[in-house]
This record gives C-alpha cells, sequence and structure tokens, in this order.
C-alpha cells in the first residue's frame, strides 16, 4: 500500500512539473474584453522565469506615430498593435498619407529617445508581471494614418491584438550600444521569442 501511494505521488509530481515546463517563459494578455476606439488598452506582460527581462519598448502616442512607415522603429519599440478582420482572417493593413513630411515628428522621437536611460523602458522582474497603457487609434492624429478598413474597424468584425516579435538586425541598427552593454551589466535579459496575445473585440463606445 505505502509503494503505491509513493508511486502516485510520483505520479502527480511529474505530472505538475510538465505542466509547468510547458507554460510560456513570458506571456502577453488584453485584460480589456473588448476595446474601443481612441482608447487606452490595458496589457499585462507576465514574467513566469527567475530571470529579470528588458523590453526596448515605449507605450506612448509619439513612439507609435513615429514607428508608422519606419524601416525598424515598429520593429523594436513598441508592442504592435493589429486590427484582426475575422472575414479574410488577415491583418488590416496601416496606410499613410504620401505626402506627409515627419521631419518633425521623428526630431522629437529622437530628442525622447536620447534622453531615456535603460530604466526607462519595460522591466519585468522574476515571478511578476508590468501592467501597460497602449494608445489605441483607427486614425492617428499625430501622424496621418490609419488602418485599411477606417470606417468599418468599430462596426463589428473586427478584432484586436498584440504582438511582438524580437529583431535582432533591427536592434542593432537603431538601438544605442552603450545602451545594451548597460542592460547586461545590470544583469537584465533580452527577451527572443515571439509574443503574442489573444485577440478582444473592437466595439463602438
Amino acid at each position: 500500500m505505502n509503494r503505491l501511494v509513493v508511486v502516485f505521488v510520483a505520479l502527480m509530481s511529474a505530472f505538475c512539473m510538465y505542466g509547468q515546463s510547458v507554460k510560456p517563459k513570458v506571456e502577453l494578455k488584453v485584460l480589456d474584453s473588448k476595446v474601443t476606439d481612441n482608447s487606452l488598452v490595458t496589457i499585462v506582460l507576465m514574467n513566469n522565469t527567475d530571470d529579470t527581462y528588458w523590453f526596448p519598448w515605449d507605450t506612448s502616442e509619439l513612439a507609435y506615430a513615429a514607428s508608422i512607415g519606419s524601416t525598424y522603429e515598429n520593429q523594436v519599440y513598441v508592442l504592435r498593435q493589429r486590427v484582426y478582420n475575422e472575414k479574410t482572417k488577415v491583418d488590416e493593413p496601416t496606410l499613410m498619407s504620401g505626402d506627409y513630411d515627419s521631419e518633425d515628428l521623428l526630431k522629437r522621437w529622437n530628442e525622447r529617445l536620447s534622453a531615456k536611460k535603460v530604466t526607462d523602458y519595460v522591466i519585468v522582474k522574476p515571478k511578476n508581471f508590468v501592467q501597460l497603457r497602449l494608445p489605441f487609434k483607427v486614425v492617428q492624429k499625430i501622424a496621418p494614418a490609419w488602418y485599411a478598413a477606417k470606417e468599418k474597424v468599430t462596426e463589428g468584425g473586427y478584432k484586436y491584438y498584440v504582438n511582438y516579435t524580437y529583431n535582432a538586425k533591427a536592434v542593432e541598427q537603431i538601438v544605442n550600444p552603450e545602451l545594451l552593454e548597460e542592460v547586461n551589466k545590470l544583469g537584465y535579459k533580452i527577451y527572443h521569442e515571439p509574443l503574442e496575445s489573444k485577440k478582444v473585440a473592437i466595439v463602438k463606445k
């Protein structure tokens, strides 16, 4: 009988360890059950590991405006906000006015970047989480840009989600090497695996 109890306990322990092993190291979750245009969406970044992770993200409206149409900024500095078309099963592309002069916008963005320290970005400690607030706008005002289906997005059939894929080449191109050295010195790790949240409905206010 005692042997049976020992075997049972061992099996349960193995099952628990298996369950823990398949749990994602880091998770992205949209906390809101639905999303509306021109609102702040609450995102939770959960760290299930024993490491401290550093993410080069900026959640300001300026960051999102500067990332539109950029070669590297949108692959490094922002969590990508996606509008998913349930009918076509694809993400709606972001369109931008062809005659827009982005010089002033990029100047302000570069000034902001030059003043930022390691601790001004997103840091999530072991077995902990951080809450982020992302400005979601179907039509951007700082930069003249919009999701392709802008008139229909809030009419139903569209969902919101966020994702991020670490791009080493983009990071090398635009992130200050001294900043990355400081990240390393502080013992922070950079998360290299793709992240994606679940989708939630976009609705009218």
